[in-house]
């Protein structure tokens, strides 16, 4: 028990130690929630690790006590965590609505949606609040594999040997699908919905079936079948 106590003793100082040089980093770095954040995690953790002294002056009710101090702490933690996936829903949103009207490149984009996610993972975000994040960025997404399928149609109908009656049709059906999109709304058709369109028109060809493919892999897994084709669209 002796040592049990002194091992005890070495842990709780250290952690001391720890938390007050993470308290005071945080403090210089002009972060007070942070450093709110560790200094409470400090002393809570502090107390559970000497619980059976505290006991001795506090009383046997000291540790439901505590139990409700961590509840609350919970609580809190929980809504920085609402606070950082409204933040990263605001900062992706502004990242995909830059990208229709050019800036920085698709690709450099997605690297930086995928380092916001990330961050979101490592403090605890639930998947319920990483899917609210990325609500947004999943709308604008699917607009591009949109934009993407009507380039191919445009492209069709730029192809050597297509008469002025085909290149109208081509025009007709182009202007048609774009019809589709409610991109005020940011509402994109689905991959079915397109595909539908495109064989009614009689447009299906392999590279629009390779899209047709692509996005629906986003829309199953939220990832990028063939991103270095994506980041071209």
């Amino acid at each position: 028990m002796g040592n049990y106590r002194n091992m005890n003793d070495q842990i709780a100082f250290y952690w001391s130690l720890g938390t007050m040089l993470l308290a005071v980093m945080f403090g210089l770095l002009g972060q007070p929630t942070e450093m709110g954040i560790i200094v409470l995690a400090g002393a809570i953790s502090f107390a559970f690790l000497n619980i059976d002294k505290i006991q001795r002056f506090k009383g046997a009710g000291f540790e439901a006590e505590m139990r409700e101090i961590v509840n609350n702490a919970n609580a809190t933690i929980e809504q920085l965590r609402d606070v950082a996936t409204l933040s990263s829903e605001a900062i992706l949103t502004s990242l995909m609505a830059d990208n229709f009207f050019d800036g920085t490149t698709l690709a450099t984009r997605i690297k930086l949606h995928d380092q916001i996610i990330e961050s979101l993972k490592k403090i605890g975000a639930s998947d319920i609040q990483v899917s609210q994040a990325n609500q947004m960025w999943n709308k604008g997404m699917r607009i591009i594999f949109h934009r993407g399928i009507r380039q191919r149609i445009e492209e069709m109908r730029e192809k050597n040997g297509i008469d002025a009656e085909q290149k109208e049709r081509f025009r007709s059906v182009s202007n048609e699908f774009q019809e589709l999109l409610r991109f005020e709304e940011w509402i994109a058709p689905t991959a079915n919905e397109i595909e539908a369109f495109i064989r009614d028109k009689g447009l299906i060809d392999d590279e629009i079936n390779e899209l047709l493919l692509d996005y629906r892999e986003f829309e199953v897994t939220g990832k990028f079948r063939r991103k270095n084709v994506l980041v071209g669209l």
